[in-house]
């Protein structure tokens, strides 16, 4: 696999708790706002402007809205923000994902910034959720679940394979919402550093190349995640320690996964605000 971070990008590396959830979206909505159509940022900034949600008026900051709505114990969401398909490593039973997952999540929201007949305050929430929802479903363990003798009820997105890691939660899910160390979590996202965001977005943006942005369909990058987990995520056996080759080999495809989606979001928006109904 290309190596998709430099130096730049690894002095940047600090002790976290479980945040592609923070500065790891945030990335991805700046690398989203830097690549949308000037058009494109003047409705998105009209709209947020407008419909304001407590302190998350800018574009980059609101993508740590959803899970700001955790903090405040706000749960109704939280089933949006993954697509549990199951994966099972030795034939055990497997249950179906729920309907109201994050691809289902990504439509409404568009189906609502489109709507002629929607507010503007819903529109606005729905534009927060979906800058969210894209970061979220290109995160490989945002879309798989497994079962195995170990977990016959599934692992929930990886959260109860347990891997052997300096981290407040020693979770799969969890160190590769990090990407193993490169992002980290506000207690209150309101508070969020600007600043460390335009460096990591400048850090990932360097090292683009030339991404596959014909797929548009979120159900096909929901597949890409979960084949991506198959395949390297679960490759690690629970309860063991990862090595600096699955670390590297992790922090790239997040790497990669972060600016496919900004760039898929950038093109999507482009897409959404440019029909009649969005405004």
């Amino acid at each position: 696999m290309r190596r998709v971070f430099g130096c730049c990008l690894l002095s940047l590396i600090v002790s976290t708790s479980f945040a592609w959830d923070d500065t790891g979206h945030m990335t991805v909505a700046q690398i989203a706002y830097d690549n949308m159509k000037p058009s494109t940022k003047a409705k998105v900034d009209a709209l947020l402007k407008k419909n304001p949600g407590p302190d998350f008026t800018d574009f980059v900051r609101s993508a740590t809205f959803p899970d700001q709505l955790k903090r405040y114990g706000i749960k109704s969401f939280n089933g949006w923000h993954t697509i549990s398909t199951p994966y099972s490593t030795d034939d055990s039973k497997t249950s179906k994902a729920g309907k109201e997952n994050v691809v289902w999540a990504i439509d409404q929201c568009v189906k609502t910034i489109e709507s002629a007949k929607a507010p503007g305050l819903e529109k606005a929430r729905a534009l927060r959720f979906l800058i969210h929802f894209v970061g979220d479903v290109h995160q490989p363990l945002h879309a798989v679940t497994l079962f195995s003798k170990e977990h016959p009820d599934g692992d929930d997105n990886g959260r109860e394979y347990k891997v052997d890691v300096k981290a407040e939660k020693p979770q799969l899910h969890a160190a590769w919402d990090t990407a193993f160390g490169i992002y980290r979590d506000y207690d209150d996202s309101r508070k969020a550093d600007l600043k460390e965001i335009r460096r990591l977005a400048d850090a990932v943006e360097k090292t683009l190349g030339k991404p596959n942005l014909e797929e548009t369909d979120p159900k096909a990058w929901a597949k890409e995640s979960y084949k991506l987990a198959v395949k390297y995520a679960y490759s690690l056996p629970e309860g063991s320690k990862p090595g600096p080759g699955y670390i590297t080999t992790a922090q790239e495809i997040c790497q990669q996964q972060i600016g496919l989606a900004g760039l898929r979001l950038a093109k999507l928006l482009d897409e959404v605000f440019a029909t009649p109904g969005a405004k």
